[in-house]
C-alpha cells in the first residue's frame, strides 16, 4: 500500500455552515487574559515533573 499524502480534506467539510450548523465566532484562545506565574512549592514542581514526564 502506497503512502498517503495530504489531499485538502478537512474533518466535516462536507457540512455547509448556516445550513446544516448554526455557525458561530469563537472566544480567542491566546492573549484574552492576562498571564500570571504560578509558584510552586517543591513537592508541586516535583509533582509537574513527574506529569509532564509521563505525559511527553
Amino acid at each position: 500500500m502506497g503512502r498517503k499524502f495530504y489531499g485538502g480534506y478537512r474533518s466535516w467539510s462536507f457540512l455547509e455552515p448556516n445550513k446544516d450548523y448554526k455557525s458561530f465566532k469563537l472566544a480567542k484562545e491566546v492573549g484574552r487574559v492576562p498571564s500570571s506565574r504560578v509558584e510552586l512549592s517543591k513537592v508541586g514542581r516535583r509533582g509537574l515533573r513527574s506529569l509532564l514526564r509521563s505525559t511527553y
